[in-house]
């Protein structure tokens, strides 16, 4: 059921004041968004020596693998790896599986 003056307030166009202001919020929005796309961009992860990332194949695309110490060395050994891990062995200093 419809609320006593409904259709009037939604009929009624914006006034000044009000487009000056959603106006401002868009531009404040866009700033914002322009902002947190050049902070993403930019920002690297810090990794520990010892640490690598890489990405790998996955059924839907790529996946990202974080990896250290232990982990890493026993990782890298492995034999089948992708081109991007066996890279990403090799600049940590990894002996690889592969030659």
């Amino acid at each position: 059921m419809p609320v006593e003056g409904q259709w009037e307030r939604a009929r009624t166009p914006f006034t000044p004041r009000e487009k000056r202001v959603l106006g401002g919020l868009v531009v404040v929005l866009a700033a914002l968004a322009v902002v947190l796309g050049v902070v993403a961009a930019t920002s690297h992860e810090h990794l520990a020596p010892g640490c690598f990332r890489a990405d790998i194949p996955e059924t839907m695309g790529a996946a990202h693998i974080k990896v250290c110490g232990v982990q890493a060395k026993h990782l890298c050994s492995s034999s089948g790896l992708p081109v991007s891990v066996v890279d990403a062995c090799r600049r940590e200093g990894y002996a690889t599986g592969r030659p």
